[in-house]
């Protein structure tokens, strides 16, 4: 048998070299964990957390592990997995008294889905761009009456934020979503407490939410402890798909997903640029006079091209406070291209609410493909 040096490194490839030798049609993934480096994305509230920067980190250690650096005679992990949490938001909350585990739906506020998919995408990049996959996914929602945070109906956001963000998600690398509890006592998508369908008062919560409430108003229909969430959100997802494309083998041996180019009525390829927006962050999302701001725009397209992508910041009167074109971006078929510049906060600029615009056009300036006129916000205080 194939020697390999006694290290994690070497435990990695030796893994690899069983599948290479008696399973060459399996997949093989390698786990990164949102807190891996001893700094948790998914539960710090502050603001000026590098994301990004973590995620690279993340991905620099799986790719050293198998993700790229193949052992003698090896091959590379194909796949990324992770976890967002494994047990309910609400379960942590109101079970164990930690209420440190919910995101922010409209990721203004820290944690929330946005900084966490900005760390899943510099970690997927850093690891050869691995196509990924999300497991252990807690079922609990914040829709159903059902879901009054006792046992077997905890509340969560995080499969509400999922599918209504499906492609939010692809743009990040994301191409499976695996949805299931940690623990006992969790949310399922079954009726595991045996309790039929269960209607209690419907009430309002702030839980991860910044401003508002959510409220869970919604008769269930069917036992499911989910009150029949995933159930309803999958059958809504099945009558529409969202295509992923094939996967294909890119020069390093990564399997990486390729979203088809669209096609005309004769069936031939069109040749059309259309450019999709994806994930949007400003980091810090809360600045202060003369501190400097990272703004980021994630694109996607249907074909291989070269962009520019244009920032513009306007105060609440829509006046602009700034604005700047990166030109020359590089996008291809099928992959996420970041986009980012830096915003130095003028030292006489007012506090307040500043809203992120971003619009990405073509090379030479003349073309529009798409624009977004609320990307993000960034507060000055």
């Amino acid at each position: 048998m194939q020697q390999f040096p006694n290290t994690y490194q070497g435990f990695n490839w030796a893994l690899l070299h069983l599948r290479d030798v008696y399973a060459p049609n399996v997949l093989l993934a390698f786990h990164v964990s949102v807190w891996s480096t001893s700094v948790d994305v998914g539960s710090s509230h502050d603001p000026s957390l590098d994301a990004a920067g973590i995620g690279a980190r993340t991905g620099a250690f799986a790719a050293e592990s198998g993700a790229v650096l193949a052992g003698p005679g090896t091959s590379t992990y194909d796949l990324i997995f992770t976890d967002g949490l494994d047990r309910d938001a609400g379960f942590y909350k109101y079970a164990q008294a930690d209420p440190n585990r919910w995101w922010d739906r409209l990721n203004l506020a820290y944690p929330n889905f946005q900084r966490w998919e900005l760390w899943l995408a510099n970690a997927s990049q850093a690891a050869g761009r691995k196509p990924i996959f999300v497991w252990q996914i807690p079922l609990g929602n914040q829709y159903f009456q059902t879901q009054n945070n006792i046992p077997g109906h905890y509340q969560d956001n995080r499969a509400e934020y999922f599918f209504s963000h499906l492609e939010e998600l692809r743009d990040t690398g994301i191409v499976a979503l695996l949805f299931g509890g940690g623990g006992a006592n969790v949310t399922t998508f079954t009726d595991a407490d045996n309790d039929g369908i269960t209607n209690p008062p419907a009430f309002c919560s702030s839980d991860g939410i910044s401003s508002g409430q959510v409220c869970n108003n919604h008769p269930s229909t069917v036992a499911d402890d989910d009150g029949g969430f995933i159930r309803m959100s999958a059958e809504q997802y099945y009558a529409h798909p969202l295509p992923l494309g094939v996967m294909v083998s890119t020069p390093g041996g990564a399997l990486r997903p390729q979203v088809a180019p669209p096609t005309s009525d004769t069936g031939e390829p069109s040749v059309a640029l259309e450019v999709d927006l994806g994930a949007s962050s400003i980091d810090p999302a809360v600045a202060a006079p003369g501190q400097d701001v990272k703004l980021r725009q994630n694109t996607i397209a249907n074909t291989d091209a070269t962009v520019r992508v244009d920032f513009e910041l306007v105060d609440a009167r829509g006046q602009q406070v700034f604005q700047t074109q990166v030109p020359d971006q590089r996008v291809l078929l099928g992959s996420v291209m970041s986009t980012s510049t830096t915003f130095t906060v003028p030292g006489d600029l007012a506090d307040g609410r500043y809203t992120l615009k971003v619009g990405v056009l073509s090379n030479d300036g003349t073309t529009q493909y798409v624009r977004s006129e609320a990307a993000g916000t960034l507060i000055i205080r």
